[in-house]
């Protein structure tokens, strides 16, 4: 079982299993990946107004592989934005 964080810090290195697995997700068999996104509960849409295409980041700002989220995000035409103080895809064209 991963190391979890007391508390997640969306600036971080560290990763949010605590949201990964109160979504049912769990790692990559093959690769033991965790995956980068996960739905956004219907609160937190709900509170920040979010569409519903938002996935929340699971990993800190500092995570050694971010970069490959932002650029993978954005191959699918999204974009990463802090909005409420987590990290969250979006589509390019929505802004809070």
């Amino acid at each position: 079982m991963p190391k979890k964080n007391p508390v997640f810090d969306p600036e971080s290195d560290g990763y949010d299993y605590d949201t990964a697995t109160a979504a049912g997700m769990k790692p990559d068999p093959a690769t033991k990946h965790w995956y980068s996104l996960a739905p956004v509960n219907p609160d937190a849409r709900k509170q920040h107004g979010l569409p519903q295409e938002a996935q929340v980041v699971l990993k800190g700002r500092n995570h050694p592989s971010w970069v490959k989220t932002v650029y993978g995000e954005a191959e699918r035409g999204n974009i990463i934005l802090q909005v409420g103080g987590r990290y969250y895809s979006v589509p390019a064209d929505w802004h809070p």
